[in-house]
């Protein structure tokens, strides 16, 4: 069943990869109209996050934004053929814009850096760019086999370094922060309950990791918030420096800088925030179950 499921992936990116990239995106914008109708737990997870994170917008204007939400997810499906086949030459012309200075700027440092890479826009194509540059990623070890093998494969393609999230990969990741190299974490995962703190998310309380703080604590990196936001025909790439709140000793102040960060970026575009995933599912014990 594992083969088959991984052969099932390499035809299916074998034949996105066929498409220019906005015939894909309006395919899969196409399919996902169809999902939306079928009022799926996707569409329910988006649109109570929606509803949590936007109270103040009228109910027409949170029901078109979870319409769009499904309509960008989508899009992540069908540019699978990028992320996976693409050779570097093509993918990197989808780069819009100039080149991020402020990149560059901390490359050539000697400082270390964690790049915040949160679930906006293609953050898997952030990756792509990010690799040829030689920054490392931490990834979840538990993923299932037909699935993890590929994905650390294309992943690894342009050039990052990967490393499991255990003890040894952990130390791994402070070595290379020591020596000046460049670090991207998800921080918007749902970490276990002492592996995070609560901190507010769009004023909602959501368990938040304290993976970044130990690394920041321990090293003291740059700290740069990055993202690839989806424009015509390409992506647009941005990346904006943490302020001091991010050093702070206190977890939880450093945490809620971080979530702040990230809902700058969410604020740009809201619709290429992945809004299906149950960001406030792990609330403390006692408190209500938002996705009952």
């Amino acid at each position: 069943m594992s083969s088959m499921l991984t052969l099932l992936l390499s035809i299916f990116t074998g034949c996105m990869a066929r498409l220019n990239l906005e015939q894909a995106r309006g395919l899969f914008r196409w399919l996902a109209r169809i999902l939306v109708m079928g009022k799926g737990v996707l569409v329910r997870n988006t649109t109570r996050n929606i509803d949590l994170c936007f109270p103040g917008q009228s109910a027409q204007n949170r029901k078109q934004l979870v319409q769009s939400s499904i309509a960008e997810t989508a899009c992540l499906v069908a540019e699978l053929g990028i992320f996976f086949r693409w050779p570097e030459e093509r993918w990197l012309a989808l780069v819009a814009g100039q080149k991020p200075d402020l990149l560059e700027e901390v490359l050539s440092s000697d400082r270390g850096a964690v790049i915040l890479a949160p679930h906006f826009g293609n953050w898997e194509f952030l990756g792509l760019y990010l690799g040829r540059l030689g920054t490392m990623a931490l990834y979840n070890p538990s993923l299932p086999g037909w699935l993890s093998k590929p994905l650390l494969e294309a992943r690894a393609r342009s050039g990052m370094r990967l490393v499991p999230l255990s003890f040894g990969g952990l130390k791994e990741a402070r070595q290379h922060l020591g020596g000046g190299g460049c670090l991207a974490i998800l921080p918007d995962h749902v970490p276990r309950r002492q592996a995070g703190v609560y901190a507010p998310f769009f004023n909602v309380e959501a368990l938040t990791m304290t993976l970044a703080h130990g690394l920041i604590q321990s090293t003291q990196p740059r700290v740069i918030m990055g993202a690839a936001k989806r424009v015509k025909n390409g992506f647009e790439l941005s990346f904006t420096e943490l302020g001091d709140d991010i050093f702070s000793p206190s977890p939880i102040k450093s945490a809620t800088a971080m979530n702040a960060a990230i809902e700058a970026v969410v604020l740009s575009d809201p619709a290429q925030y992945q809004w299906e995933y149950k960001r406030f599912r792990r609330q403390q014990i006692g408190r209500r179950n938002y996705y009952a």
